[in-house]
């Protein structure tokens, strides 16, 4: 029998986790010097030379380009909308409230994974899905006076991450992770330079 090695994996995840945390406050704090689309720009052209270097280097003789561009691109663009979603609500919102709104998006993956695509979800996800969307309510209080509308934006991106999630387990598990980074960053950065 062959021992799993939990550590690295539950290392990794809370790291990036921390990143992604990381990320958001200085977007949220950037936001008065930098519009996000300057942001996109800056953060692609840094990670997608670095991507096709990787890329290189991991298999050279494969290509770059995915096996399904027009569903990687579809994927891409989803993940692009909800990045600006996402920043849209940052100067408007605090970075706790668009963080928890961003956690519905749980609840609509379980709904487009089974109408989707068919997938069961059992009745202990549900009431775990059911319980943290309960979590959500409590903290951004819609209908209450200090309710903004500016707290749907991230509920948006979270169904538009949901929608990329549904893509890609349905359409691009064949596609090499790296090239679906490469076609997020070449989607920000083809945004991010449309408008600015």
């Amino acid at each position: 029998m062959v021992a799993r090695r939990y550590g690295p994996g539950i290392a990794l995840i809370v790291g990036s986790v921390f990143l992604m945390s990381l990320g958001d406050a200085l977007i949220k704090y950037e936001s008065a010097t930098f519009t996000a689309w300057q942001i996109f720009v800056l953060r692609s052209l840094l990670v997608v030379p670095l991507l096709l270097a990787i890329m290189r280097l991991r298999a050279p003789g494969q290509p770059v380009l995915p096996r399904s561009p027009g569903w990687v691109a579809l994927r891409s663009a989803l993940l692009t909308l909800m990045w600006i979603a996402y920043y849209a609500a940052l100067p408007l919102i605090s970075l706790a409230a668009a963080a928890v709104a961003f956690y519905t998006a749980p609840l609509f993956i379980a709904l487009l994974a089974r109408l989707v695509l068919g997938e069961p979800v059992g009745p202990l996800r549900w009431l775990g899905i059911v319980l943290g969307f309960a979590g959500v309510l409590i903290v951004l209080r819609p209908g209450a006076d200090t309710f903004s509308a500016a707290a749907l934006l991230p509920v948006l991106a979270a169904t538009l991450y949901a929608l990329a999630a549904i893509v890609t387990r349905a359409r691009c598990l064949d596609e090499r992770p790296l090239s679906l980074a490469l076609g997020l960053n070449l989607g920000l950065l083809a945004a991010g330079l449309l408008a600015s």
